[in-house]
């Protein structure tokens, strides 16, 4: 039982049953998302950490702590130079824009790419599939953030889980129904409800490669003469 699961017990009259749930009503988000933050594999957003001190009666470093998030001061922030050389986030591989295997976030990774920001919850990919263009091109790198459906606005683009299929789309909410929509409009938007459809990371950042140009008409000329 690590600290989370002993704090839930203790919160629910010492029994661990049905304490994940019951957290997941009270902070009206889905079980998926208090079942990854017991497990470590995402964080609580600013927002949540703020409402599940006050459900637990607990400071907000407190909560902090127990969920294993670390806070920066500003003199612990690294150099310009530093981020350059050392900030690195997982490379996860390949994913499919229209629909792929959730397992491929799953796995180890084995390439790490340098980013100028980024924390424990960003990792990054690469896009493949037409279903995101024209924002989002095949052979995009992408930076994605961990994250759950409290922490992210309309209009951006998430990962979401469907059963063990994930996709690429942007986040828009309509009532209790989510709404994964396309940027293409050649793809249908795919919808359910918000314990149906799980959010687990949307997208922070780009990297492109540059534009190819066409030769400079000076150098077409000269090749003519």
């Amino acid at each position: 039982m690590n600290k989370i699961e002993a704090l839930l017990k203790e919160w629910n009259n010492g029994v661990l049953k049905g304490s994940q749930k019951k957290l997941a009503t009270k902070l009206d988000v889905g079980e998926s998302a208090v079942s990854g933050w017991i497990s470590g594999r995402i964080k609580p957003g600013s927002d949540n950490i703020i409402a599940i001190s006050k459900i637990f009666k607990k400071s907000e470093k407190e909560i902090k702590e127990i969920f294993g998030i670390q806070d920066k001061s500003k003199k612990d922030l690294p150099t310009m130079e530093m981020v350059r050389i050392n900030n690195y986030v997982p490379f996860m591989g390949e994913i499919y824009a229209d629909r792929f295997n959730c397992a491929i976030l799953e796995e180890t990774p084995s390439l790490y790419i340098p980013v100028l920001r980024g924390d424990d919850n960003d990792y990054a990919a690469k896009v493949r599939g037409d279903c995101m263009e024209p924002s989002l091109k095949e052979g995009t790198t992408i930076i994605l953030r961990k994250c759950t459906i409290t922490d992210v606005s309309e209009g951006e683009i998430v990962i979401a889980r469907l059963e063990d299929e994930c996709t690429l789309k942007r986040f828009y909410l309509e009532s209790n129904t989510i709404w994964l929509i396309p940027d293409n409009d050649a793809y249908e938007p795919i919808f359910g409800s918000i314990h149906e459809i799980e959010i687990q990371a949307k997208v922070i950042d780009e990297f492109r490669p540059p534009a190819r140009k066409r030769r400079p008409k000076f150098l077409e000329e000269k090749n003519k003469k």
